[in-house]
């Protein structure tokens, strides 16, 4: 096993700046998730929520600061490393000038770093020298970053502004790996821990259809999940509702064979009785 490389080991900053540097924590934005708001308009992160100021004065002037966005779970995509040349005073608002360091443009938007956030780290903005040996460098893409890579149908779990996200920009590795996929899925409302199995099926569309139907219409046509984006409104679904694969199938399996096994899934989770399916 290799020697495991470090983000300053790219960065190579000197310890005069990274007694100065700090690290600005990005993982969402008013409850929108940071990759799509990151990839609708990369400005709002790296001049936006990176230069804002709350009640806590995150930088002064001359300090460095490194944006980490949040792509999934201990893996962050560095998206700037800039210098604070001045504090407007600003509460509530965007409160700092500052400009991109040049010579670390090329990593911009491609270096994946693997990091594990704890409690003493939930503060958004921490010194670069608390950090800096768990900041361990994960890859360094060929091209700039446009979303995570479809993981395998095993290690499927999105929430609906990921999956809202990667269904508009058609990432071509997730929309060739569901088109085609007949499944039994799970939705989760993490709010409140109830389930709904679902399945996608020949007759049904697919899983491609069957989960743009969710992202377009929050849900799919489902009764009870109609009933709850009446009762609760849109926003209820996009905060809590997570989507995963209990199992896949090929697309020339019977859909029968499906439909039995989404009805054994329904019973061992028992989504009748204490989840959202009504039938």
């Amino acid at each position: 096993m290799g020697v495991s490389i470090k983000l300053n080991d790219l960065l190579r900053l000197t310890e005069e700046e990274v007694a100065r540097t700090k690290v600005r924590l990005n993982a969402d934005y008013d409850g929108e998730d940071a990759v799509e708001v990151y990839r609708r308009d990369p400005e709002r992160v790296n001049s936006g929520g990176f230069l804002w100021r709350g009640k806590q004065k995150m930088f002064s002037v001359g300090q460095i600061g490194i944006c980490l966005l949040l792509v999934r779970r201990d893996l962050w995509l560095l998206t700037t490393v800039k210098t604070i040349t001045k504090d407007l005073g600003v509460k509530g608002g965007v409160s700092f000038v500052a400009e991109e360091v040049p010579r670390l443009r090329p990593f911009f938007n491609r270096v994946l770093v693997r990091w594990h956030r704890t409690r003493k780290e939930q503060n958004q903005c921490v010194w670069f020298s608390r950090l800096m040996d768990g900041l361990e460098v994960h890859s360094i893409l060929e091209s700039e970053y446009d979303g995570d890579e479809f993981p395998g149908y095993d290690n499927v779990s999105l929430s609906y502004s990921q999956l809202a996200t990667t269904l508009r920009f058609q990432k071509r590795d997730w929309v060739n790996a569901l088109r085609g996929q007949k499944a039994v899925y799970l939705i989760t409302d993490t709010s409140n821990g109830k389930l709904y199995v679902g399945s996608a099926t020949g007759d049904r569309g697919m899983l491609l259809d069957r989960w743009t139907a969710y992202a377009e219409t929050l849900h799919g046509g489902d009764v009870r999940l109609k009933e709850l984006v009446a009762n609760k409104g849109p926003d209820y679904i996009k905060r809590n509702f997570r989507y995963s694969i209990i199992e896949n199938f090929n697309g020339r399996t019977d859909d029968a064979i499906i439909l039995r096994r989404e009805a054994y899934w329904k019973s061992v989770l028992d989504t009748r009785a204490h989840g959202y399916n009504g039938n």
